[in-house]
């Protein structure tokens, strides 16, 4: 993250607290001191999410003017719907929150309460008019609806052998889907001569249950963030409205391929989040997700042991711990088959193609704070230091193997 953007981040941080510091007090005090309740809502106040930082840098660089006032309260609306999104992943996902029923209750209790901050928010700090003019109701209830039906495929829909026997159908789906569809194409051109197992019918299927996961779990919320973030002070055209859609989505689905990516750091790496803690790594696996780089290393051309241990795992029916020597085995496979490259590489796509619809747009003109995000698939702490074990460990095995021969 360039000094820019860091700093930049910081303003946006201490009004992002603001809004969500005082729906939280509006509590009683003994509800206020629950952790579990407010624990995720606590860390956004320190840490928004780059959803704000987006929404506040298109807004800024359209010549929208007093952004604290006119477009804070939407980023505190954007972190209240990712606290309530957060709240509810904890349950799906077994981790802190999610683990008895008492806490699980409490996690739910946190989402349903985050979500009526949204609400609050909406009607505390905007006019009527701003509220009419943008849908501003419509559009809050339209993102919970697609993100909860992406939840319901992500947990039940894209798992295998569903993933690639059954495409799922949506007629209604949003505009920004078309441009994420659009890639589909070129992807299989990426992917297609480095897997085996699947025919080309299995393989259109997944790559489209796929990216309609991607983009409803992630990539909505971006759509329809970047639209509101320009016309809270501008008009645009239907063309400009298009390509900012185009940008919303296509960024939301390379962001979250980084994010599935990620999701293979080892705890060891010490390596930490608000977005992945060490309860979340492996967590797509133990949950049986059909993620790209989990695909590409289940159906590679590559008959390993490694192979074995990750498609053993994967297949066997209930939710497993695995082990620091297990999962160490798996990254290496999944690196060493380059599943986790060529997932990086459909991230990429994604995300250039999201910053040629955001310059094609004209709606403004990129600084290099903005031009900072595009390159998490290269900057992420996470992904270097995965690559780093990476070589070491692949250095090691070379040592070992030429000792071997020696002797």
């Amino acid at each position: 993250m360039n000094e820019r953007r860091r700093q930049e981040s910081e303003k946006i941080k201490e009004i992002v607290a603001s809004y969500l510091m005082k729906y939280k007090n509006r509590f009683p005090k003994f509800i206020q001191g629950d952790e579990l309740m407010w624990d995720i809502l606590e860390q956004k106040a320190i840490t928004p999410g780059i959803r704000s930082y987006i929404a506040y840098k298109l807004y800024t660089l359209t010549g929208g003017k007093n952004w604290e006032k006119v477009i804070g309260p939407l980023l505190g609306m954007t972190e209240m719907s990712i606290v309530s999104t957060y709240a509810t992943n904890r349950v799906f996902d077994r981790k802190k929150g999610g683990k008895t029923e008492t806490d699980t209750v409490k996690s739910i209790m946190a989402s349903a309460i985050a979500r009526d901050g949204m609400y609050h928010i909406l009607h505390a700090y905007y006019k009527p008019e701003t509220i009419e003019r943008l849908e501003l109701w419509h559009e809050i209830s339209s993102i919970h609806r697609w993100f909860y039906l992406g939840q319901y495929i992500n947990s039940f829909k894209t798992v295998f052998p569903y993933a690639i026997k059954e495409e799922l159908l949506i007629e209604d789906l949003p505009a920004g889907f078309s441009y994420v569809e659009q890639q589909i194409d070129k992807v299989k051109s990426l992917v297609q001569d480095r897997i085996s197992g699947l025919d080309d019918y299995e393989l259109n299927i997944f790559l489209r249950n796929q990216f309609l996961r991607l983009y409803l779990i992630n990539s909505h919320l971006y759509e329809r963030l970047t639209i509101l973030s320009v016309r809270l002070h501008k008009d645009i055209t239907l063309e400009q409205k298009s390509l900012l859609e185009g940008f919303g989505a296509l960024y939301g689905v390379g962001s979250q391929i980084v994010n599935d990516v990620i999701d293979f750091a080892l705890p060891s790496l010490g390596l930490e989040c608000m977005a992945k803690t060490k309860e979340d790594f492996f967590n797509d696996l133990k949950n049986r997700l059909a993620t790209f780089p989990i695909f590409l290393g289940l159906y590679a051309n590559s008959n390993s042991i490694q192979k074995e241990i990750l498609s053993e795992y994967y297949f066997s029916y209930g939710y497993r711990e695995l082990s620091q020597p297990q999962m160490e085995e798996i990254l290496y496979y999944l690196l060493d088959s380059k599943a986790i490259q060529i997932s990086l590489q459909i991230a990429s796509l994604c995300l250039d193609g999201a910053k040629k619809c955001l310059e094609k747009s004209s709606v403004l003109k990129l600084d290099i704070a903005l031009s900072d995000i595009f390159r998490i698939t290269k900057e992420s702490r996470f992904i270097v230091n995965m690559f780093k074990w990476y070589r070491k460990q692949k250095q090691l095995k070379k040592e070992v193997k030429e000792i071997c021969q020696v002797a």
